[in-house]
């Protein structure tokens, strides 16, 4: 029997999830890390997702993959598509596991 979850659990599990740093999903060949990119005092916190087994490989905000290039060498532009809020990127990995 399942029961339903109570508003205080959900923001109780808000809370514990704002702190973690990554997450991994995994559904048959397809793994996916999404990880913390920063937590600089006054800056955004700010998600990328990366295709594990690719580790050059970043999906940016209209969940496209994106080659990552080194760091000396990212654009402002390249950074703003593959950073994103964690709501953002949740959307984003769901979109890619099946229903």
């Amino acid at each position: 029997m399942t029961r339903s979850i109570t508003s205080r659990e959900i923001e109780e599990l808000k809370k514990r999830l704002a702190r973690a740093s990554e997450f991994r999903f995994e559904e048959a060949d397809l793994v996916i890390s999404m990880r913390l990119n920063n937590r600089d005092e006054g800056s955004a916190i700010r998600w990328v997702i990366h295709r594990v087994g690719k580790p050059n490989l970043l999906c940016n905000t209209h969940g496209l993959w994106e080659t990552q290039t080194r760091k000396a060498y990212r654009s402002d532009s390249f950074v703003g598509r593959t950073r994103m809020t964690l709501d953002e990127a949740f959307e984003l990995v769901t979109s890619f596991l099946p229903a």
